[in-house]
C-alpha cells in the first residue's frame, strides 16, 4: 500500500508542460512581466484556438521546478491548453509559489468548465475564465458548464469572450445577464490569431465592446510577435 501511495505522490508531483517561458502578459492585466507555464492538453477543440500546439505535446516536469523557475517573478501565468485538466497539480503549484513567494501574483486561464479544487480564494490568485460561444465550433452542452461558471463568478473571476460581429455580442449579453455576471468582469477580444487580422477587427471590437457596456482587451502579444510561440 505505501508504495502504491508513493507512486501516486510522484505522479502527482508532475504535470504534463507545453512550454514555459518570460514575457508580457498580453491580456486583461496587459504589460505585467510574468513567467508563463502553458500546460497540456485541452477539453475543448476551438477553431480559432491559435494554441493547438498544447492540445497533446507536453512534457512530464516536476513541481518543484516550476517553482524554482518562477518564484522570483512579480506574476506567473498558467495558462494551456486547460490547466484544470491537471486542477489537483495546479493546486499544489499554486500553493507551493504562494508559500515561497506570498506577494506572487497568480493568473489562472481557464475555459470554465472544470472547477478547481485546493485553491478557492487566496489572496493574489486570479482566474481569467474564457467563456466559449457558438463561434468556437464546440458544442453548447461541452463549453457551458453553470454551475462551474457559478463558482469562478463567486469569487470574483474576469470573463474574457473571443468575438467577432453583433451576434457573439447578443451572446455574450445573453450570458452575462443569466448567469449574474457583473459587466466590469467582462472583456471582449477581436477573434484572430495573426497580427493583421487583430488590428483589422479591433477598432470595431472596441466599438462594439463601448455600445454593450463591457470592457475592451486586446491581444497584445499576438499584436507584438504574430504568430511567434513563447514570447
Amino acid at each position: 500500500m505505501k508504495t502504491i501511495l508513493a507512486l501516486l505522490n510522484i505522479r502527482l508531483d508532475k504535470m504534463k508542460v507545453n512550454e514555459e517561458f518570460a514575457s508580457i502578459q498580453g491580456e486583461i492585466s496587459v504589460g505585467r512581466l510574468a513567467y508563463f507555464i502553458r500546460l497540456s492538453g485541452c477539453n475543448l477543440a476551438c477553431g480559432f484556438c491559435d494554441s493547438k500546439h498544447a492540445w497533446d505535446a507536453g512534457v512530464e516536469t516536476k513541481v518543484d521546478e516550476l517553482v524554482t523557475r518562477a518564484e522570483n517573478f512579480p506574476m506567473v501565468v498558467i495558462t494551456g491548453g486547460e490547466p484544470m485538466l491537471q486542477r489537483e497539480e495546479v493546486a499544489k503549484l499554486v500553493n507551493k509559489l504562494k508559500k515561497k513567494n506570498p506577494s506572487i501574483r497568480i493568473e489562472i486561464e481557464t475555459n470554465g468548465t472544470i472547477q478547481p479544487t485546493g485553491i478557492n480564494k487566496i489572496d493574489n490568485v486570479f482566474f481569467n475564465v474564457s467563456v466559449k460561444l457558438k463561434n468556437s465550433d464546440n458544442e453548447f452542452s461541452k463549453r457551458i458548464n453553470r454551475r462551474v461558471i457559478n463558482w469562478y463568478n463567486d469569487v470574483g473571476a474576469n470573463f474574457k469572450f473571443v468575438v467577432d460581429n453583433q451576434d457573439d455580442i447578443d451572446e455574450v449579453s445573453l450570458l452575462v445577464q443569466d448567469m449574474g455576471i457583473k459587466k466590469g468582469q467582462v472583456f471582449l477580444m477581436p477573434e484572430g490569431c495573426d497580427r493583421d487580422t487583430q488590428w483589422k477587427k479591433t477598432e470595431k471590437i472596441i466599438t462594439l465592446a463601448k455600445n454593450a457596456g463591457f470592457n475592451f482587451s486586446p491581444r497584445f502579444h499576438v499584436l507584438l510577435w504574430d504568430t511567434e510561440r513563447g514570447k
